[in-house]
């Protein structure tokens, strides 16, 4: 699920900023996680793969959470579209069942 999340959200690019400030693979919002990004060095440490993946991961958990494990919604949360149409969380489910289908089929 991680690696359908980078796809859609920086296409695996790890330095890459959207035009509202997400950072990194994940697309992680400093403001709005400020204390998970000040728990790993700051804005500039979303940059690092890792961190990146770790904090992305820790959000997503949360929102699964809040939302009862309802990963759909989680998705939406995520990508801060809850509440709106968006095709945010289908296309994470696709390419998700994509890569499922290729690493059980060669």
């Amino acid at each position: 699920m991680i690696l359908a999340i980078i796809a859609v959200e920086s296409t695996f690019q790890e330095r890459a900023v959207s035009r509202v400030g997400a950072r990194g693979l994940m697309q992680v919002m400093p403001g709005p996680h400020r204390e998970k990004v000040k728990e790993i060095g700051g804005s500039r440490a979303l940059f690092d793969p890792a961190k990146n993946i770790h904090t992305g991961s820790k959000i997503l958990t949360i929102y699964l959470n809040n939302h009862s494990g309802n990963l759909r919604r989680a998705l939406l949360n995520y990508n801060g579209s809850l509440g709106t149409r968006s095709s945010y969380a289908d296309r994470v489910m696709r390419i998700y069942r994509d890569l499922q289908r290729a690493t059980t089929t060669g």
